[in-house]
C-alpha cells in the first residue's frame, strides 16, 4: 500500500469522525439548557441587588487591654483595666491578638466561600458585597440615572470571568438583500438601536464564543461559566463609557434555540449579553440578564 493510499485512508477516517462528532453535538444540541435557566425568585431579587450597599468601614475595638497592662507583660492595667478584654474561659485557647484579627477578616467583608480560609479573603472575583471605590449605588428604575446616560460603551469588563474588551456598535450589511447586524470582530458588539449605558432601557450586547473559521475572536468563551458562578456568589458586568462607568449586576442567565432570540426591551436601565452555544454547532443562544446598580462618573 502506497503513502498516499494511507494518506488518503487517514483523512477519510479523520473526516468520517469530524462528521459523526457534529451529528452527535447536533443531537446533543439543547440538552442542557435546563444548566443555564438560573434566575433568583423575585423575592431573591431585591436582596440579591440591594448587596451594591457600601460597606460601612470596620473600626478598631475600643477599650482594649495594652501591652503595658497585659498581666503576662508586666504591665499593671490601671489606666487599661484587664477587664475589659474578657478572659476566655478554663481550658480554651485564645490568641492574645485575636482582636486585630477580627479587624483584619471582618466576616461582612470577607467572600462567603473564604471564610475557612481568611488568608484568601478577597481573591475571589466575584461581586459583592460593597462596591468598588468611587461606585455611587443607584437603582435600576431611577430616572435621574438617565441624566449621565448617553454616551456608548467603550469598553466591558467582567472579573469574574477575566473579561476586559473594548466595545463597539455593530453596523447593518446587506446579506441576500435583507439587512442585518454585522458579526462582532474581536470585540463585544452592541446593537446600536438598543439602550446605551444607564439608559432607562435594556441594552444587546454580543460577543464570539469561539471564531475558528472566520477569525473573529473568543471574546465570550467564558460567558456560559457564569451560570454556574451565580449560584455561589453575584457576578458584576461593568460598562465603561467616556464619562462614567457603569456597574450592572447579573440577575439569571437562560439558553434559548437561535430562532426563538428576539431582542426585547425593559422600563429599568438593563442589558444582555449574548453568545451561540454549544461549540461546534452554535444553533443555541446563552443569554445573561444584568441591572444597573452603581455608577462611578469620571
Amino acid at each position: 500500500m502506497t503513502t498516499i493510499s494511507i494518506g488518503l485512508i487517514v483523512a477519510g477516517l479523520a473526516l468520517l469522525g469530524l462528521v459523526a462528532f457534529y451529528l452527535y453535538s447536533n443531537a446533543r444540541s439543547g440538552a442542557d439548557a435546563d444548566q443555564f435557566d438560573v434566575a433568583p425568585a423575585q423575592s431573591e431579587l431585591p436582596e440579591l441587588l440591594a448587596q451594591a450597599a457600601p460597606v460601612e468601614p470596620v473600626r478598631q475595638p475600643e477599650n482594649r487591654t495594652s501591652d503595658a497592662a497585659r498581666p503576662d507583660a508586666g504591665g499593671a492595667g490601671e489606666d487599661h483595666p484587664a477587664a475589659a478584654v474578657d478572659s476566655p474561659p478554663a481550658g480554651d485557647v485564645q490568641h492574645p491578638d485575636v482582636l486585630d484579627l477580627a479587624s483584619v477578616y471582618p466576616a461582612s467583608l470577607t467572600n462567603p466561600k473564604y471564610w475557612d480560609a481568611p488568608y484568601w479573603a478577597g481573591a475571589a472575583p466575584f461581586g459583592g458585597p460593597g462596591l468598588p471605590e468611587g461606585f455611587e449605588p443607584v437603582t435600576s428604575r431611577d430616572i435621574s440615572v438617565a441624566d449621565a446616560a448617553g454616551s456608548v460603551a467603550v469598553r466591558m469588563r467582567i472579573p469574574a470571568v477575566d473579561l476586559d474588551s473594548s466595545v463597539a456598535e455593530l453596523g447593518l450589511v446587506n446579506i441576500e438583500d435583507q439587512l442585518s447586524y454585522e458579526t462582532p470582530d474581536n470585540t463585544v458588539g452592541h446593537i446600536p438601536d438598543t439602550a446605551r449605558p444607564g439608559e432607562m432601557s435594556q441594552g444587546w450586547y454580543f460577543g464570539h464564543l469561539r471564531s475558528v473559521l472566520q477569525g473573529e475572536g473568543n471574546v465570550f468563551r467564558r460567558l456560559p461559566d457564569i451560570a454556574g458562578l451565580i449560584r455561589n456568589d453575584p457576578v458584576d458586568v461593568v460598562l465603561v463609557t467616556e464619562d462614567a462607568e457603569y456597574l450592572y449586576r447579573v440577575t439569571g442567565t437562560e439558553q434559548l434555540h437561535g430562532d426563538d432570540l428576539a431582542i426585547t426591551d425593559t422600563p429599568n436601565s438593563s442589558i444582555i449579553l449574548v453568545t451561540c452555544w454549544p461549540p461546534n454547532v452554535y444553533d443555541r443562544r446563552i443569554l445573561v440578564h444584568a441591572e444597573l446598580i452603581a455608577i462611578r462618573r469620571a
